[in-house]
């Protein structure tokens, strides 16, 4: 396929420049629907663009209800060692959110919820929780299973108070909006001054993403639409009334690098049989042992899978 007539025609949204590089040809690997894409990166800061990108009904169609955010309450899960798992990763991320902005209470808004597991993490530690979740499905389920209070919609001006947030999480989020910047200049306006926001999502300078190429997970188009690392994401968000707090990796180790071989495999044209063979070994006991120092190795030098950025906003 020629992917010629698909270059973006707007300018980088980082530096403004209009000279794209194609980078990759691109399909939606996760659900395996329908559809040709490509990404191009900035010729001049290396900000990587999804082409086309999807709006309104034509991009819904790629958040099916088994999507991977909309899992079910962690309770319910079955399986003792996924269960285990889970409460560990919601944890983490809880614990790490507080932290990082100093409080021990105080409101929290999860933009882009899910189905609602960490948001209710946030609540189970004392925090009121605010979600907004674009999917009907996993906002009823976050609503109506979990108890808590998530708008089904998007994040949009006059939709909250300003001054209103002393938190507001965007986990695996920031890279699905397709207008960062207004985005951004909403979330300047609910949240306090000296608050917190936290951005969690895929580093395209990751080793993960030069070992894997056209397979890393962490294009996941159409879903995403642009691919940031640290320096992008910072002179971005600074632009909007943020400053740079803390920068660290703790997420998207093993579970993304397992799906990251997972499309490889796929685009390789192996068969089902011989990809679940393979992610039996890779996910096996043995082998998480033995990949433990590269993940540690790469999250102390922020070149895991996903990176995770949190700013505050200007007093003044």
């Amino acid at each position: 396929m020629n992917y010629s007539n698909q270059k973006p025609q707007k300018p980088c949204l980082i530096c403004g420049q209009t000279d794209w590089d194609f980078l990759y040809p691109a399909k939606d690997y996760l659900h395996d629907l329908e559809g040709d894409f490509s990404l191009w990166e900035c010729d001049e800061c290396g900000f990587v663009h999804t082409m086309p990108q999807l709006v309104g009904e034509d991009i819904e169609v790629y958040y099916p209800e088994d999507y991977v955010a909309y899992s079910e309450d962690v309770s319910q899960e079955e399986n003792a060692v996924a269960k285990w798992d889970r409460e560990r990763g919601v944890a983490r991320r809880c614990n790490f959110a507080i932290k990082s902005t100093g409080k021990t209470t105080g409101k929290v808004l999860d933009v882009g919820c899910a189905s609602g597991n960490f948001l209710k993490g946030m609540q189970d530690r004392g925090w009121d929780a605010f979600g907004v979740e674009p999917s009907a499905y996993a906002s009823k389920y976050a609503n109506e299973v979990l108890g808590l209070d998530v708008k089904h919609g998007y994040l949009v001006d006059g939709l909250f108070e300003d001054d209103f947030f002393d938190l507001v999480m965007l986990w695996d989020v920031f890279e699905h909006l397709e207008d960062p910047e207004t985005s951004l200049e909403v979330m300047r306006k609910i949240i306090k001054p000296g608050g917190t926001l936290l951005l969690s999502l895929p580093n395209s300078k990751s080793w993960d993403r030069h070992y894997f190429k056209e397979a890393w997970c962490g294009w996941d188009v159409p879903r995403h639409y642009y691919a940031y690392n640290p320096e992008l994401l910072q002179r971005l968000v600074e632009r909007h009334g943020f400053k740079k707090k803390l920068l660290k990796s703790f997420t998207g180790r093993h579970g993304s690098a397992a799906l990251s071989f997972d499309y490889r495999h796929k685009i390789m044209g192996k068969s089902k049989a011989q990809r679940e063979r393979f992610q039996n070994f890779f996910n096996s006991y043995f082998f998480r042992l033995l990949s433990y120092p590269f993940y540690f190795l790469s999250d102390r030098l922020n070149r895991s899978a996903n990176m995770t950025m949190v700013f505050t906003k200007d007093e003044a």
